[in-house]
């Protein structure tokens, strides 16, 4: 892709001016008690689609971070990003004394610490790139800085979203084809229609879909967390729900299929026999359909009705 390309840096030599606004004023504030955080202005950005006609496709990637989208009447994606709380992740700060001098100091083990009495923390924005072509928008937001992402995006899109640390992921009135991987928290979407391929490794995942395309197979998946999802009363699907620590509960009514056990290399080279048990409860709902997929390990799965 590479219509557009809009980068935000982090903090330069450049920055450093600006955000430090300067030395007299820097002299006041050391000057004027304890010390106090500065607070960063978040970045805004509008990015405008090739053909708002068609559903886009937009694409997440972040390490640290959260992000919400919301589905709205609009034919652009508007970004709004603010620095995230730090959560005592170490991060390096940046100080000014009363003499105007910088002082960089590390959170992390190995890179000493200084005093910093009479001084000023400057927060540094985070940056973060955006990329645009064809109606296909990536996002992306690496480095050890976390920004926290609210987005408002038409209501027909595609999402595929991906973060690591320190932040939800939260949706909201959006139609489309949707991936959402999350590794350290939640994942909730709400009012959401389409297809949902979802994973909250460690957090809990919840879903409300209202409306869902007819013949796509669709995961919801934690490991340490509860799997809850509210779906139209009319869902024809098959279901595969397993929950190796907890308990599975629906008011779904469920045509439960017996558990087969089937041989699987019933005996290998050196003559040994095995066999698996599949665990997971297996059934249909409304005559059946594409496959469902619900599975945890640490938590319990809430298979719930919804309207229609």
């Amino acid at each position: 892709m590479r219509a557009i390309r809009i980068g935000i840096p982090v903090l330069t030599l450049t920055a450093f001016c600006i955000c430090a606004m300067s030395v007299a004023e820097a002299r006041q504030a050391s000057t004027q008690g304890a010390p106090q955080s500065a607070q960063s202005d978040g970045q805004q950005v509008t990015v405008p689609l090739s053909d708002p006609s068609r559903p886009a496709t937009l694409e997440v990637r972040l390490v640290y971070g959260g992000i919400t989208i919301r589905g709205t009447n609009r034919k652009d994606i508007l970004i709004d990003s603010r620095p995230s709380d730090q959560r005592g992740r170490g991060r390096g700060s940046v100080y000014i004394d009363g003499g105007g001098t910088f002082i960089v100091r590390g959170g992390r083990s190995g890179r000493g610490s200084s005093d910093t009495s009479g001084l000023r923390r400057l927060t540094q924005t985070p940056g973060f790139t955006v990329e645009g072509d064809n109606n296909q928008v990536l996002l992306s937001s690496g480095g050890n800085r976390g920004s926290d992402f609210v987005l408002e995006v038409p209501t027909r899109i595609n999402l595929k979203v991906s973060t690591v640390n320190d932040g939800p992921i939260v949706v909201e009135n959006v139609e489309g084809e949707m991936e959402f991987s999350n590794t350290n928290d939640s994942v909730t979407l709400t009012n959401v229609a389409g297809s949902v391929v979802a994973n909250a490794h460690n957090g809990f995942l919840k879903v409300i879909m209202t409306r869902l395309a007819g013949d796509k197979a669709m995961a919801f998946t934690s490991f340490n967390g509860n799997v809850d999802v509210t779906l139209p009363s009319s869902t024809k699907a098959n279901l595969k729900l397993r929950s190796d620590m907890g308990e599975i509960y629906t008011d779904f009514d469920v045509q439960v299929r017996p558990v087969v056990t089937t041989p699987q290399n019933a005996r290998g080279a050196d003559g040994r026999i095995r066999i698996d048990v599949n665990r997971s409860i297996q059934g249909a709902v409304n005559g059946g359909g594409p496959e469902f997929e619900f599975r945890t390990f640490n938590g319990n799965i809430y298979l719930r009705k919804g309207a229609q």
